[in-house]
């Protein structure tokens, strides 16, 4: 019986369908219908169109056993979708019954890899880690590889959530060539994990090993996700914390991250923006206290640039203390202040952070310039992450919250918010 085709109007059915089904507009099944309906010999004219106008990885490994069945057709293909059903549910035990003779069945067809290659894509983007390192333990069926380019695969890989176990099995396998188009996958390659291979020239192969790992690691700056656990496993493998790593992620990640990144470095950027990118993005004390923790000076100052945009804080000679007084963060500035930070420093328009406060019409903040003395004991910001301890120094309420003076003396003290628990 034939499959439907259904064209929507579009001339991209490999695409279009894929997108269908990431957004729910059509089910599993009714997605397998219209891919698997090339196998039987339906043909359109985007059939015989690139792989690389093709986003989707199920879609590309399709459309490969399109182009290796050329002229043959399989008139039966229930095994393959029930195969696929399974494996998106996650049913490992269907699946193990089912694969050895579906893709036995398939390997007269020429196209048992690619579906092979399909089951692997599939792991990746449900996050299955069972299911994918018992695929990868099959090495009749992981041999059949041997030679391809494993394109679907990377674009799996690519998309997939960030997990360790899902990481662990694909370099353990060497299943992952970001940014290498030529590289094949040949189990018996001498390639080792952590090891980098040195090129010709003695040196590392940044592209082919530092730029997996800074891939992953980016991945990894997401809020809920384990990013420490994601974050130590790379590090085990070579991967290093950069001053643009260390910007980026104070930008969006937790104060308990950044404590645990910041630790994992053994140069201090003194002069780095990523007090700047704290304030302008996450306008976090926490985070903005355990950046000068590191050693980033609390009054760099971005460099003079020729054209002064004012809406690039890099263009116009901001400090932190510019920054927290124009985003009106009054316990920011406070502990700037504290921190050391210079008052009378200008910007590229000759304004200091006072009179940029001013102009905002932060009042508070104003008077908090103006008069501010230096106290013996140190300002402790307030905590966001919810990590609270307890503290018997000198505390005092403002704007609803309390905030206490640890003396400098003390044992370094992390936090301090009083979010009503004791």
């Amino acid at each position: 019986m034939s499959r439907p085709y259904f064209s929507k109007g579009t001339t991209m059915c490999f695409h279009y369908s894929a997108e269908a089904h990431r957004y729910r507009d059509i089910s599993s099944e009714e997605y397998l219908d219209r891919m698997l309906a090339h196998l039987q010999g339906v043909r359109h004219p985007e059939d015989s169109s690139t792989a690389r106008e093709i986003l989707d990885p199920l879609s590309m490994t399709i459309r490969n056993c399109v182009v290796a069945l050329g002229n043959s057709t399989i008139a039966n293909t229930d095994d393959i979708k029930a195969l696929f059903l399974e494996s998106w549910n996650g049913k490992l035990d269907n699946v193990k019954l089912q694969i050895h003779g579906t893709l036995r069945h398939l390997l007269v067809f020429g196209i048992a890899s690619h579906i092979f290659e399909a089951l692997l894509c599939l792991a990746c983007q449900i996050s299955n880690s069972n299911l994918l390192g018992y695929l990868t333990s099959l090495t009749e069926h992981m041999s059949m590889l041997s030679g391809s380019k494993l394109r679907p695969l990377q674009s799996a890989i690519s998309d997939m959530v960030p997990s360790v176990d899902l990481w662990r099995i694909l370099l353990d396998h060497k299943l992952y060539f970001y940014g290498l188009p030529d590289e094949i996958f040949d189990p018996d390659k001498e390639k080792s994990w952590p090891v980098p291979i040195p090129n010709q020239n003695g040196t590392l192969n940044a592209l082919s090993y530092e730029r997996r790992l800074d891939s992953w690691a980016t991945a990894a700056l997401t809020n809920g996700l384990p990013a420490t656990d994601l974050l130590q496993f790379l590090l085990d493998r070579g991967f290093t914390v950069t001053e643009e790593y260390i910007n980026a992620a104070a930008t969006t990640m937790s104060p308990s991250f950044m404590r645990f990144l910041v630790s994992k470095v053994s140069i201090q950027y003194r002069n780095s923006y990523g007090l700047l990118n704290a304030m302008r993005n996450s306008h976090s004390a926490q985070i903005v206290d355990i950046l000068i923790d590191a050693g980033m000076d609390v009054n760099f100052q971005t460099p003079t640039l020729e054209f002064k945009d004012p809406f690039d804080f890099r263009a116009v000679n901001n400090t932190a203390l510019h920054c927290a007084a124009d985003a009106g963060k009054l316990d920011v500035v406070r502990l700037l202040l504290e921190r050391g930070a210079k008052r009378d420093v200008q910007d590229g328009y000759g304004r200091t952070a006072e009179v940029i406060a001013a102009q905002g019409g932060f009042r508070d903040i104003v008077e908090l310039l103006r008069n501010f003395e230096s106290m013996e004991g140190r300002y402790i910001v307030g905590v966001e992450d919810h990590e609270l301890c307890k503290c018997d120094d000198v505390e005092f309420g403002m704007f609803g919250k309390k905030l206490v003076f640890v003396p400098k003396k003390a044992p370094k003290t992390e936090l301090l918010i009083d979010f009503g628990e004791d």
